[in-house]
């Protein structure tokens, strides 16, 4: 999972955890600067906990997105 090396790269990510579809990123430092940069560049995401990244697939599927055709 990219996730994971980012994990790896950046001492502030303290964990990495996911159920089912969603999946969470847990800090050292405040999300919410991230939340705000990842809009600006379209990327949609919440923070909780002040820490915990939180990241969910869209919930529009289409017969293209679920086969990949």
């Amino acid at each position: 999972m990219r996730l994971q090396e980012l994990q790896q790269r950046f001492a502030f990510i303290k964990e990495v955890r996911g159920h089912g579809l969603m999946i969470g990123v847990e800090l050292d430092i405040p999300g919410k600067q991230f939340v705000l940069d990842g809009m600006e560049q379209g990327l949609l995401f919440n923070c909780t906990h002040e820490t915990v990244l939180r990241f969910l697939p869209p919930y529009i599927l289409t017969n293209r997105t679920l086969t990949g055709r």
